[in-house]
């Protein structure tokens, strides 16, 4: 029983040993795999950023090369030489403007013309009552021919010598006066008539029937619409470059284009504004031009190589400026600054443009500066 029971324990300790020994080929054979795929990794590593670069170099190459290009029209633009106008806002004026006022004292008897009415140069607008007017110029008159009678006696006397040419003389110098008396008096009395001082609209009423008027007091405005005047403000630069004389283009809203030309340029600027005062004559016989309507004046300053665009063509820069995008020769987008020179309507003049830039017409919206395009002529387009 001993015996067999020391067999059993003999058996187990063999199968101990080989247990043992196995675990530690195993975990030998496992520690050599581990560590060559950690070599490999480090080894990988190495290798990996100069493969990555070649991959990632390959790959834009490719992307470059079979990615859809944009597709872009544009024109071939014309420079030619081109009028500069200089655009101004403006008001409408009167030419002239006068407050009528009485020249001698009296009542007011009668205002034979209505508000608003055109009147001509001596048209009575007031007039005063005469008073003993009249009545002066009747003894003036009544002297005057006193005089003449004494005058004429004196001379004949004096032709005859029977009377001293002192006496003539003096007979003369009292008709002379006599003559200046009837004069005055009858200026008196046309001062009692307040007429307009030229051709144009009774404007306003001062004066009523039975208000009495001192010297000086007014009857009324009268004013001159023709021609009308259009004033406005312009910079040092402009007024150095704008001439008496020069053609003016008027636009008013509601009424037909006016042509005009320059009348005055300020020689002194304002104060706080530093512009120079300039008025423009229009011709307005027929009075259709009131004062005080907002006004758009164009004037010619000079002349440069410009460009003819379409105004929807204008973008606005990232930093403010205002310009168009066009294809250089490697057809990519770039933007160029302009400057308006002139409106006709249907298109704007710009400059800074050369000739023959290839101006993008459909798709500027979508690409930006720098964008590579499949540029197309719109020209071949239409033709097509």
């Amino acid at each position: 029983m001993q015996s067999a029971h020391n067999s059993v324990i003999g058996h187990f300790d063999e199968q101990k040993d080989l247990f043992v020994k196995t675990s530690v080929k195993t975990a030998l054979f496992l520690l050599l795999i581990l560590t060559s795929y950690f070599l490999v990794r480090s080894i990988m590593r190495d290798d990996a950023p100069k493969e990555a670069v070649s991959t990632a170099a390959l790959t834009v190459q490719s992307t470059e090369q079979t990615s859809v290009l944009p597709e872009i029209l544009f024109t071939e633009t014309t420079t030619e030489l081109h009028p500069i106008f200089l655009s101004l806002k403006g008001r409408t004026a009167p030419n002239r403007t006068v407050t009528v006022k009485a020249a001698t004292t009296g009542t007011v008897m009668a205002t034979p013309v209505d508000e608003g009415a055109r009147v001509r140069r001596g048209r009575t607008l007031c007039r005063l009552d005469v008073d003993a007017r009249q009545a002066r110029i009747a003894e003036a008159e009544a002297m005057l021919k006193s005089r003449q009678v004494d005058y004429d006696a004196a001379e004949e006397l004096a032709r005859k010598g029977w009377a001293s040419q002192t006496r003539a003389a003096s007979a003369k110098a009292s008709l002379d006066a006599a003559t200046a008396e009837l004069n005055s008096a009858r200026i008196e009395l046309s001062r009692t008539d307040i007429i307009a001082p030229f051709d144009g609209i009774f404007e306003e009423r001062r004066a009523e029937i039975g208000d009495f008027l001192a010297q000086g007091g007014a009857c009324g405005v009268v004013t001159d619409f023709n021609p009308i005047k259009v004033q406005t403000d312009v910079t040092e630069a402009h007024a150095l470059r704008l001439t008496v004389g020069s053609a003016v283009t008027v636009d008013i809203a509601g009424l037909p284009q006016q042509v005009g030309e320059i009348s005055y340029i300020s020689k002194t600027a304002e104060e706080n504004t530093r512009t120079f005062r300039m008025l423009a004559l229009v011709n307005n016989d027929d009075r259709r031009i009131s004062a005080g309507l907002t006004s758009n004046l164009r004037v010619q300053i000079g002349e440069a190589m410009s460009t003819p665009i379409s105004p929807a063509l204008l973008t606005l820069h990232d930093d403010g400026r205002t310009g168009v995008r066009f294809l250089n020769d490697d057809d990519r987008v770039e933007f160029v600054e302009v400057n308006i020179v002139d409106d006709d309507g249907d298109n704007i003049w710009v400059t800074g443009l050369p000739d023959g830039t290839r101006l993008i017409i459909v798709g500027q919206e979508f690409v930006k500066e720098g964008t590579l395009a499949d540029p197309v002529n719109i020209s071949q387009t239409s033709r097509l």
